[in-house]
């Protein structure tokens, strides 16, 4: 007998189902095909940030024991969340999906009463309006002139005082100064023309415009 000839099988062409290492998608591909293969899309699983996804190209998965993304590309970003008004620092942290850290950048602010003196401080404490203003505070006496406010110089028209020198008793504070929405009521002396005679008296009145607060007498005019 003729011995049989053996013939070698070529690759298996039947169609059988195969899903992609990410788990995307499945394909109906031949038998033969390798087992594992990539689809090429995005891996997209989430990454510890909790803010982005996996980048990489379609990639094979841990086992269900570990963590999903253990095989993944951890975000390197910088967290680009935008701050609580009015800080305009960017946060320190790597990208992260819990809160970030309150500023801890030093910045500057002039006291209350305008002198040369700046306020350091952390960022995060200029936030709160009450605490921003116990801050800055220098501690010392408030150097802002008594001038009245404009609605009382445009209530008192003419008679406003204009040569006030008096300035704030007050510790440096916040918002306008005690006495400064009205005439000045501190003691000075009030002139007359020639300056030879001194009253005390309220300094609105000592420098009320319009005329001299006091009138000159005989004595002033024999001296003239």
């Amino acid at each position: 007998p003729t011995p049989r000839e053996q013939v070698e099988c070529g690759p298996c062409q039947v169609a059988v189902p195969r899903t992609c290492l990410g788990l995307h998608e499945t394909r109906t591909v031949p038998c033969h095909t390798p087992f594992e293969f990539s689809c090429g899309l995005p891996c997209g699983v989430s990454l510890d940030c909790g803010n982005h996804s996996c980048e990489l190209q379609c990639h094979a998965l841990p086992p269900p024991s570990a963590p999903r993304n253990k095989n993944c590309r951890q975000c390197a970003r910088k967290c680009r969340r935008p701050r609580h008004p009015p800080c305009k620092h960017r946060c320190p942290r790597p990208c992260h999906s819990d809160e970030c850290p309150r500023c801890e950048v030093v910045v500057t602010r002039p006291c209350h009463c305008l002198s040369a003196l700046l306020i350091h401080m952390p960022c995060w404490e200029t936030h709160d309006e009450e605490r921003l203003n116990e801050l800055r505070s220098c501690g010392q006496k408030c150097i802002k002139l008594l001038q009245p406010s404009a609605a009382t110089a445009a209530s008192t028209g003419p008679t406003a005082a204009s040569g006030c020198t008096h300035r704030c008793e007050e510790v440096c504070h916040a918002g306008a100064c005690p006495g400064s929405d009205g005439p000045c009521t501190r003691i000075t002396s009030g002139k007359c023309p020639c300056g030879r005679i001194k009253k005390p008296m309220e300094c609105s009145v000592a420098h009320r415009a319009g005329g001299a607060p006091v009138a000159c007498d005989e004595e002033c005019e024999r001296q003239r």
